[in-house]
Formats: C-alpha cells, structure tokens, sequence
C-alpha cells in the first residue's frame, strides 16, 4: 500500500485534472471536435471531485475553490448537451424517419445550430475571462505550492475510507435503483415484463430520478480514481464495473428537449412528426 500523505495526494489529483482542463482549452475554443469538448468537461468534473474530497485537507484560494470550477462546468455543459441531442437526433432517429417527418426534424437541427452558435459565444467568452484566468492561475500556483491543513501530513490510507464511504453510501441507498421495482416483506421484486412502450413512459416518468443516479455514478467514479494510486490495481475491477452501467436518463433528455424546441418551431408539431413524438 502506498506510503502517500493526503495531501501529497490531493495535490497530485488536483494538478493532473488541472492539467486535463487546460489542455483542452485551445482545442474546445477551435471548435473543431466535439470530443475536445467532452474531454475538457471530464476534466472539469474529476477536478470538482478532487476539490471536493480533500477540502478537509487542504486551504485553496478562493478563486480555485469548488463553486468557481463547478460554475464553468455548467456552462460547458450547457454546449455539451446541445451536442449530444443534435448527434442523437441525427444519428439514432433521423435515418428512421419517413421523408415528410425527416424534413421538419431537419428544421429543428437548424434550430439547434443556432442554439449552438449562440451558447458557443458564450463558452468563449467564459474561457476568456478575467473570472477565469483567476480560477486557473490560482490553482496552477496552489498545486506548485499547496497550503495544507493538520489533516494533509496523516497517511492518505488512514484517511480515505472516511472520505469515500459517504458517497459511496449514498450511491448504494440512491432511489434510482428502485425505478421499475416493488418492495416486498421479502425485498425487491423486479418487473421484468414491462414492454417497450411502458418502459419507455417509465423512464420518461422516472427520468430526474435516473439522471441524479447516473450523476451519482460517475461521482462515486471519479472518487475511486483519485485514490487508486492507494492501493494498486485493486479497485481496477470496480472503476470498470462503473464505468460499464448505462443509465437510459440521456435519451429521455433528448426527447424532452426535442419536444420543447418542437413546439417553439412549429405551433401543432404532434402531426408533422408522429412516429417521433409519442417516444
């Protein structure tokens, strides 16, 4: 077991996702490839994270601190979500489409690209602020000279299971995990004959509760990262049995967003595009 303090730990974690972020800040400014923008946002969330987990560890500057980077990951996320529902409209349910409905989904991509246009200008001018030039720099020069608290000198090892079987604990006893169940004097009762049509109203119903889920996932996610340096490969197997869970909450979201720009196009959308709609 790694003989790492948790503050050397946290100033590892916090350089690394830094360094992430940064690197693909010129890349998400050209626009080029929406993956630049993906990657720079995974960053941003594995950087929250970290500051996140060792506050108690360690005394940030208060442009570095975690609302500060939690509030430009809204924004990215804002142009990322823009991306996604425009991929999986023209991807997943264009091609499908008969002709006529194929032709008024085209005029809500436009719509979308003109969403895009407009949150993109605000993305850069995010980028290029004073705000966030002062985030960046301030945690570039913490993680060249960290300021620490008590805790930062103990072992990490003897800290970081206090520090993760919170979030871990409320992963596990997250009401996500029940969508589609019933509880019974002997547990839960799975419905396994549900059809595609009531599965779908289930997930549209459902839909906060699966999307704080999927969130809670990845959190719980990225925390087992940062202290995998701890204990070798032994949490290898459970990062990807995370990674490998596929909660249905992305769709649902498409659908709601495709159902609102529907209406602010097209006053009666239900006719134009009947196949689509019902989903």
């Amino acid at each position: 077991m790694s003989t790492m303090t948790l503050g050397e730990l946290a100033q590892s974690a916090i350089a690394k996702y830094l360094k992430q972020v940064v690197t693909y800040e010129k890349p998400v400014l050209a626009d080029t490839d929406p993956e630049n923008l993906h990657q720079m946002r995974v960053g941003l969330r594995r950087l929250r994270t970290a500051l996140q987990v060792f506050a108690i560890g360690v005394e940030l500057p208060k442009a570095g601190r975690e609302p500060q980077v939690a509030a430009v990951g809204r924004q990215l996320g804002e142009l990322r979500d823009l991306d996604v529902i425009e991929a999986t409209l023209r991807d997943r349910f264009l091609p499908d489409l008969p002709d006529p409905e194929q032709q008024h989904l085209e005029t809500i991509l436009s719509a979308i690209a003109k969403q895009r246009q407009k949150t993109f200008k605000g993305v850069k001018k995010l980028l290029d602020s004073a705000d966030y030039g002062q985030m960046k720099q301030s945690l570039k020069t913490w993680a060249k000279h960290p300021d620490y608290r008590a805790l930062a000198a103990l072992p990490a090892s003897e800290i970081v299971p206090d520090l993760a079987l919170p979030l871990v604990s409320q992963l596990w006893l997250h009401p996500g995990w029940l969508v589609g169940t019933k509880a019974t004097r002997t547990g839960l009762k799975v419905n396994t004959r549900l059809g595609l049509v009531k599965t779908d109203a289930l997930i549209a119903e459902q839909g906060t509760r699966l999307h704080s889920l999927r969130k809670q996932v990845k959190r719980v996610r990225y925390q087992l990262r940062l202290v995998a340096p701890l204990y070798g490969d032994a949490l290898d197997a459970d990062i990807q049995r995370l990674s490998a869970i596929r909660i249905p909450s992305a769709t649902c979201k498409t659908v709601r967003c495709w159902r609102s720009l529907s209406v602010s196009t097209f006053p009666k959308p239900e006719p134009r595009c009947p196949r689509f709609l019902p989903c």
